[in-house]
């Protein structure tokens, strides 16, 4: 199994930093994936108060998933346009990895058309936004 948390500029810390506590709890002591942490480069990534993130992998390294959470962030509205970033979630996606995501994020799974048909969420001040998005 592998676990990959989408990491890109302006990421919110908290929307990946809370799971990958999780995911390498869950790794660490039932055997679980291993978190890794993915961008475009394997620069360091800055995020949205200032932390600075390496990354494990690129988006060319990265193989299949088992699990892909998206974190979110006020840099979700121009990820979401990114053509690179929504092949990597949709290669995923239809390799059968389980998609999630967090806050914002959700934006992202719904530009790489990944929330069709499908009840979503997100942050309660872009749920409006979400909606009318569809």
């Amino acid at each position: 199994m592998s676990f990959g948390i989408l990491i890109y500029p302006g990421v919110e810390e908290l929307d990946f930093q809370g799971p990958w506590e999780m995911v390498g709890m869950w790794h660490k002591y039932a055997q679980g994936p291993k978190p890794l942490l993915l961008a475009r480069s394997l620069e360091p990534v800055t995020c949205a108060h200032g932390m600075r993130v390496l990354p494990d992998v690129d988006f060319d390294q990265v193989g299949t998933l088992t699990h892909l959470l998206v974190p979110g962030g006020y840099t979700a509205f121009d990820e979401m346009k990114q053509p690179d970033l929504l092949s990597l979630v949709q290669r995923q996606q239809e390799a059968g990895a389980t998609l999630l995501s967090v806050c914002s994020g959700s934006f992202i799974l719904m530009a790489a058309g990944a929330l069709a048909g499908r009840r979503a969420s997100t942050n309660w001040k872009a749920v409006a936004m979400l909606r009318e998005a569809g």
